[in-house]
């Protein structure tokens, strides 16, 4: 059972108030951080991670985070989310070295995002 829901609107407007905010500052004084981080649960299968990693960031149209918790992947996959890591700025990923499950992996992806909302 997935502990993720949609965002309310009321939490749509606090994200879309804060990008305002956000673009009125001048160029030296954005930097704040997003309100919301997006979790994705990785273990191999990179097509899928690659399709969802891919839609986010095509559709996504406010500020977020992203933070992908890998749960012992293959080398390749590997490779492909430092490969994520380097070309974003708003991804991080954290790498665990053996399959803690999908419910522990996403506690503990929560527990890393530092943002208001964190959306899995």
């Amino acid at each position: 059972m997935s502990h993720a829901r949609r965002l309310y609107p009321q939490e749509l407007l606090k994200i879309a108030q804060a990008a305002e905010a956000q673009e009125a500052l001048s160029p030296g004084e954005q930097g704040a951080r997003s309100s919301v981080t997006i979790v994705v649960l990785s273990l191999d299968r990179m097509h899928l991670t690659r399709r969802c990693v891919e839609s986010v960031y095509a559709y996504g149209d406010y500020p977020f985070d992203m933070l992908i918790w890998d749960n012992g992947s293959q080398p390749e996959t590997i490779a492909y989310l430092k490969e994520l890591e380097g070309s974003h700025v708003n991804l991080r990923v954290v790498y665990h070295s053996s399959n803690l499950g999908p419910a522990r992996g996403r506690n503990l992806a929560f527990a890393e995002a530092g943002t208001d909302y964190v959306y899995s």
